[in-house]
């Protein structure tokens, strides 16, 4: 396999393993899945598979600027799922003013409204990585070779 295949296999695994990624993200924020070790959605952008490959082995295409352009809604999809993740694990108690019912519902609907904003950051990802796959697809195999 080439240098070049090996790189746009990267580029999909990441695709899919990001939509998954959501999904699991969407199970365990809505109370369906636990996933306590955080093994199926890591919260940290450099602990994802897809991370560890970007700051290491992926800076090879660092040159690219569909490749720096991944960087920033990476780590803001996870820096939203992080907060997500913390809302939810936050124990809600009535009060005064407030049934505990009432709180738990405002609760989340804000988790809801997270969702959303990480659902777009999933797909800025995902575009900017058919955006690279295909940047990478149009070079040829010595150019490929040739970047560090």
């Amino acid at each position: 396999m080439t240098k070049k295949q090996e790189i746009i296999d990267k580029l999909r695994g990441a695709r899919v393993s990001h939509t998954t990624w959501k999904s699991f993200a969407h199970l365990i924020a809505k109370g369906v899945l636990n996933d306590p070790n955080g093994d199926s959605t890591p919260l940290v952008p450099t602990l994802c598979d897809f991370g560890k490959w970007y700051y290491k082995d992926g800076l090879v295409l660092s040159s690219l600027k569909s490749y720096k352009d991944i960087e920033m809604p990476h780590e803001q999809l996870h820096n939203t799922y992080a907060e997500i993740y913390a809302l939810k694990e936050t124990v809600v108690k009535g009060g005064l003013f407030k049934s505990k019912g009432k709180a738990e519902k405002e609760k989340e609907e804000e988790i809801g409204e997270m969702l959303k904003v990480l659902d777009n950051y999933v797909h800025i990802v995902l575009t900017v990585l058919q955006r690279l796959e295909e940047e990478v697809e149009g070079m040829s195999d010595e150019r490929i070779d040739m970047l560090n």
